[in-house]
């Protein structure tokens, strides 16, 4: 919590769950396509990929006035295709449409519920007498949605100097607004910076004035994921060169039960490391170079009964590199380890906690799923390119 004691106000960080600028699916232009009349048919995929959220396809410099099938997949084998390639094949869905006086197609509707954690891949395939088999095929774009289990995200956006936070679960009472404080000293220890890796995104002094104080605290995470159940915490942050070498905490959640391991911290620099009281997972990578890194923490127990599950942490995307074969700090344990946590969903903090430890640095697109992601799933979120 950002709290002024003089002036009465507070910064509570609440949860979006959709719109522009936050977590959200990627578009990719794979390229390829057959030449018509006016070259090679441009397809542009646009959109959050949440569901609800808008989603639009445009084709253009296709034929005018041409019937354009448009062809949708899960899958790609390309197949041979009138002197091209048919990349979104076998498809799921052929759409007979058609194109307007310029040549174009344009496609908008809300992103359906039910298709997270899938990908998809669209192509059009349009009859021209000047391609040369008589068949131009446009580019082919891949959206790759946000994978399944997503419970909230915290992504650093502001509007018009307001935080909107809305409740994950239905049954929890709507946060409302929370005004940003205008106060230039509270300012200069938290605040929202233009350029984050999605949008704005949250920066932390690591400074505080005795009035102060250099963390956020999150609301409702009360029942994001029962105890010792899996979970997956991921997010982008980026450390400047001048950042202090001392451990700095990322995200903390947990503290508030009398079992052992009832914490799930995430520190940076000088490592990027894991802890839960008594379990220490350190790696050997030092992410303090002004650069942006995606971090993620899996834990996979699926029965959370108090069993061991497995914990597992990722930098951009990798579990491997971030250590030397033959090196694990004595009384840690190793990547993939087999631990208890018992991280029970009540307080959570970004930036820090009032026990000190705060980041100087950035953090954006904060994440939390109620499962543990796979390693593809986890690398994908890390090539995400919005």
């Amino acid at each position: 919590m950002l709290r002024n004691k003089r002036c009465g106000w507070a910064l509570v960080l609440g949860l979006w769950t959709s719109g522009v600028g936050m977590a959200q699916g990627t578009w990719e232009n794979l390229g390829g396509g057959l030449a018509g009349v006016s070259g090679v048919p441009q397809l542009d995929g646009t959109g959050t990929l949440v569901p609800g959220d808008p989603a639009f396809l445009t084709l253009t410099q296709a034929k005018s006035m041409s019937t354009a099938i448009l062809f949708v997949s899960d899958v790609s084998d390309p197949l041979p295709f009138f002197g091209g390639s048919l990349v979104a094949y076998p498809a799921l869905l052929m759409v007979p449409l058609v194109t307007d006086a310029a040549g174009s197609i344009a496609l908008v509707a809300p992103w359906p519920a039910g298709l997270t954690g899938k990908t998809f891949y669209f192509q059009y395939v349009v009859p021209d007498d000047a391609a040369p088999m008589d068949v131009a095929l446009s580019q082919t774009v891949k959206a790759v949605t946000l994978p399944e289990g997503l419970e909230a995200w915290w992504p650093g956006e502001l509007t018009d100097g307001f935080f909107l936070g809305q409740p994950v679960h239905p049954d929890d009472a709507p946060h409302g607004m929370a005004e940003l404080p205008h106060d230039a000293a509270a300012k200069s220890i938290v605040s929202i910076v233009p350029d984050g890796k999605i949008g704005k995104a949250l920066y932390f002094s690591a400074i505080s004035d005795g009035q102060n104080t250099p963390y956020l605290f999150l609301l409702n995470i009360d029942g994001l994921a029962g105890e010792a159940c899996s979970r997956t915490v991921a997010f982008w942050v980026k450390v400047p060169t001048d950042a202090s070498d001392n451990a700095a905490l990322a995200f903390h959640m947990g503290g508030q039960t009398a079992q052992p391991n009832d914490n799930f911290d995430v520190f940076v620099v000088s490592n990027l490391w894991f802890s839960a009281n008594d379990t220490v997972l350190k790696t050997m990578k030092n992410i303090k170079d002004g650069a942006w890194h995606h971090v993620a923490v899996t834990y996979s127990n699926a029965d959370c009964m108090g069993s061991a599950g497995m914990l597992k942490m990722y930098c951009d995307g990798d579990s491997q590199q971030l250590y030397t074969p033959d090196w694990v700090p004595v009384g840690d344990v190793p990547n993939g380890a087999n631990v208890v946590l018992h991280t029970a969903g009540h307080d959570a903090t970004i930036g820090g906690t009032s026990q000190g430890s705060n980041l100087k640095g950035y953090l954006d697109e904060m994440t939390f799923y109620n499962r543990a992601l796979s390693a593809a799933e986890v690398d994908a979120l890390s090539k995400a390119n919005p």
